[in-house]
């Protein structure tokens, strides 16, 4: 606990799953109703972030054992488990959906769709959370 010193950004697992589901409903629909054309896009661009946070997370762990940052390793334990769903359920969904020949008409792909759309934002939601906690646990912010 913080000793009821309250922190703009805390731990939000619960709230990135609930703009997850939201998000993942809302691009469902418009990829059902045939309102993402570029989606193949936004499934590279969502492939590559979760790429990216996953050797980011990688080499913050690595930076955690060779010099014990108190403030990266604390966020780091903190935000562990959301930032690894996120990150495997992104890359997971969208090389599963761009395996295929997405088709709206079939009613897996909107349903696969969503699914990647909650996990990214699940971890879009995780990296902006870790990344607050890291900037307000900093032992230059602590003065």
């Amino acid at each position: 606990m913080d000793n009821g010193n309250r922190r703009p950004c805390v731990s939000t697992c619960c709230l990135g799953l609930i703009l997850g589901v939201i998000f993942g409903a809302l691009v469902g629909v418009l990829f059902a109703f045939r309102y993402i054309p570029g989606i193949v896009t936004g499934l590279w661009i969502a492939f590559g972030i979760a790429v990216l946070a996953l050797i980011l997370l990688f080499a913050g762990a690595y930076l955690t054992e060779v010099n014990t940052t108190v403030s990266l390793s604390k966020c780091l334990y903190k935000h562990m488990r959301c930032l690894l769903t996120g990150i495997f359920g992104t890359i997971l969904s969208t090389i599963v959906l761009l395996s295929s020949a997405l088709t709206p008409s079939l009613i897996i792909f909107p349903i696969l769709v969503s699914v990647a759309a909650m996990f990214f934002m699940l971890l879009i939601v995780e990296l902006i959370t870790f990344i607050c906690c890291f900037i307000y646990r900093s032992p230059r912010c602590q003065d």
